[in-house]
């Protein structure tokens, strides 16, 4: 999954150094959506009987750890 997310984070122009403020829903929306969508073709890539549904709830469910927040 790593692998993948590293491979679509940079084909599609998004900065890995934007995973914490994606996961803390500190970018605009615009931003927000762009990763969303690639962190859910990258979670469809790692497990390709993976559905778009079961990918989206998954990267809805991503989320800081409240220790870190």
């Amino acid at each position: 999954m790593i692998l993948e997310m590293i491979k679509l984070y940079s084909s599609n122009g998004l900065n890995m150094d934007d995973y914490d403020k994606y996961l803390g829903k500190a970018l605009s929306i615009e931003q927000l959506d762009k990763h969303s969508e690639v962190l859910v073709e990258a979670y469809q890539k790692a497990n390709p009987t993976m559905s778009t549904e079961q990918a989206e709830d998954i990267v809805m469910g991503l989320e800081l750890p409240k220790d870190c927040l």
